[in-house]
């Protein structure tokens, strides 16, 4: 989480978002400061009473970063699938012992159809009890459940109901990352770094990695982030930056 002064600013990030390149810019033009640890939800802020101050201040514009659901998943699997073997463990649990992409995938959008697992989010774990439950309750697949928990309040993800109430303001499209940041600072024409490509391939390998019925499962399991946002399969959204009130939080119909 990093707090900036001018503009004043707080980033919240959720892995595989984009957000660690947001840091770096924010910290180098915007003199951003981290507080609380790097992949601390928006709702400890409500938590903490050293934050007071920072939790009214009227001016203070809070903001997440998404990214299309079809490259998250993607992302978060190779990134866990190279990592310490805590995290490769939990890509066994969500597959049912296979590590496959399509396997753990499915677990990933179904996880109704899973026992309860350990890390839940692979590269985070809830700070407090509730997570599995809330992922049960919330009809959604890890991507938009993953979204909630960092950018939502507390009882939006512990007890989901409806649409969610979100305790950041914007949420800012990862595939639009040096438009929105040169909007948010109000610097139209500072020169950026160019952004990292958080998955380590471009959206062509992605593609190559699912079928059509893996991509209908994503459709499915995130359908209220993918309609609000404008996503389609590894693309941007309807905007570089998108308010985040009028987003739903239920996957099925009333028919379902």
């Amino acid at each position: 989480m990093l707090l900036t002064e001018s503009p004043p600013l707080l980033q919240v990030h959720c892995p595989k978002t984009g957000g660690r390149w947001l840091s770096a810019v924010l910290a180098q033009y915007a003199h951003g400061r981290r507080i609380l640890s790097k992949h601390a939800p928006a709702w400890m802020i409500d938590d903490d009473e050293r934050y007071r101050e920072i939790r009214f201040k009227p001016e203070l514009i809070r903001i997440g970063t998404v990214r299309d659901p079809w490259s998250w998943y993607y992302s978060l699997y190779l990134h866990a699938r190279d990592h310490a073997p805590r995290v490769r463990q939990s890509l066994n649990d969500w597959g049912q012992n296979s590590p496959n992409f399509r396997d753990v995938l499915y677990g990933w959008t179904h996880p109704e159809k899973r026992s309860r697992v350990n890390n839940l989010g692979v590269l985070w774990e809830p700070a407090e009890a509730g997570g599995w439950e809330g992922l049960l309750a919330s009809e959604l697949g890890l991507c938009s459940f993953s979204f909630i928990y960092h950018y939502g309040t507390k009882a939006s993800w512990k007890k989901p109901f409806g649409k969610p109430t979100f305790a950041v303001d914007l949420f800012v499209d990862c595939a639009q990352l040096e438009t929105a940041v040169r909007r948010l600072m109000c610097r139209p024409g500072v020169a950026l770094p160019p952004p990292v490509t958080t998955s380590g391939t471009g959206p062509h390998k992605a593609k190559e990695a699912y079928s059509p019925d893996m991509l209908a499962w994503v459709e499915e399991a995130d359908r209220p982030l993918i309609e609000f946002m404008g996503y389609t399969p590894f693309g941007a959204s309807a905007g570089a930056i998108m308010n985040t009130r009028g987003l739903g939080a239920r996957r099925r119909t009333a028919t379902e």
